[in-house]
C-alpha cells in the first residue's frame, strides 16, 4: 500500500505545477493578478469548507493566541499568493516554479532560529547550492540582479515560509491540519 503522505505530496505537486501554468495562462490576458488572487482564494475556501464542514466544531475551542496564529497564517498566506501571482506575471513559469521552492531556504533558516531546530554544516551547504542554482536558473548567469518578477517570488516563498513556521506550535498544540488549511 502506498504511503499516504507520498501521495499528498504528489498530488499537491501535480495541483501546484496545474496551478502555475493555468494562472501564467490567465495573467497572459492581462487580468489583474491581485484580483486573480482573490478568486484563487475564494474557489479554494469554498471548496476547504465544503470538506472540512466537521472542523468548525473545533473553532469553539480555540484560545485567543491561537485565533491569533491562524489569521496570522492566513495573511501571510494571502500575502504570499498575491505578491506570488505578480510576480508570475512578470516573469516566466520555469522561474515561477523554482524559485518558490526556495521556500525551502526560508524554512530552514526560519526553523533554526524560531524553533530552535538543529543546524549543521551538511544543511548549510544544501541550502547554499540551492541559492547557487536558483541564482543561475533566474539570471542565465548574465546578470547581477534577477527581474524584479523574480524577486518578487523570493519574497513570496519568503512569506510562505513564515506561514509554515507560524503552523508548527499549531500542529503541536493538537490543533488538526483540516482546520489550519481552512484559514490558509
Amino acid at each position: 500500500m502506498l504511503n499516504k503522505r507520498l501521495i499528498y505530496v504528489t498530488l499537491f505537486s501535480l495541483f501546484w505545477a496545474f496551478y502555475i501554468v493555468f494562472g501564467k495562462f490567465v495573467l497572459k490576458t492581462d487580468v489583474n493578478p491581485l484580483v486573480y488572487s482573490l478568486q484563487a482564494y475564494l474557489i479554494s475556501t469554498v471548496v476547504l469548507l465544503f470538506f472540512n464542514l466537521a472542523t468548525f466544531k473545533d473553532i469553539k475551542r480555540l484560545s485567543l493566541n491561537q485565533w491569533k496564529y491562524l489569521l496570522s497564517i492566513g495573511v501571510l498566506l494571502g500575502i504570499s499568493v498575491s505578491l506570488g501571482n505578480v510576480g508570475l506575471k512578470l516573469s516566466t513559469s520555469i522561474n515561477y516554479g523554482f524559485l518558490v521552492k526556495s521556500s525551502v531556504v526560508f524554512t530552514t533558516l526560519l526553523a533554526v532560529i524560531f524553533l530552535k531546530e538543529s543546524w549543521s554544516k551538511a544543511k548549510a551547504s544544501l541550502l547554499l547550492l540551492f541559492l547557487i542554482g536558483a541564482y543561475l536558473m533566474t539570471t542565465q548567469g548574465k546578470v547581477l540582479i534577477p527581474r524584479l518578477g523574480d524577486l518578487l517570488i523570493i519574497t513570496s516563498a519568503f512569506f510562505i515560509s513564515s506561514s509554515a513556521i507560524l503552523q508548527k506550535p499549531l500542529l503541536s498544540q493538537g490543533i488538526k491540519p483540516s482546520l489550519i488549511a481552512v484559514f490558509r
